[in-house]
């Protein structure tokens, strides 16, 4: 239990235990458990192949001055329905 009078209860004061306590102590060994205090990313998955992107170049080429716009892109390529073989 926390040692925590009525009267400040009100107030809400933040709690630090003692470095030597029971819980304190548990705290320290539950991390040096879990690998330490900074968690960390492990990489599990394999790196992706890269997809050619001869498939893709009409794709890239906008009209005459202007760029290709990501909507002029999607139309174009579901309309062609275009099917890329992937290597396995």
């Amino acid at each position: 239990s926390i040692p925590l009078p009525d009267e400040q209860v009100a107030k809400v004061p933040f709690y630090c235990p003692p470095e030597d306590s029971a819980e304190c102590r548990y705290l320290h060994t539950r991390r040096q458990a879990l690998g330490g205090y900074v968690p960390q990313r492990t990489v599990r998955a394999k790196p992706l192949t890269r997809i050619p992107s001869e498939p893709f170049a009409d794709l890239l080429e906008g009209t005459d001055d202007r760029g290709v716009s990501t909507t002029m892109s999607f139309i174009s390529k579901r309309s062609t329905k275009t099917v890329l073989k992937v290597a396995r």
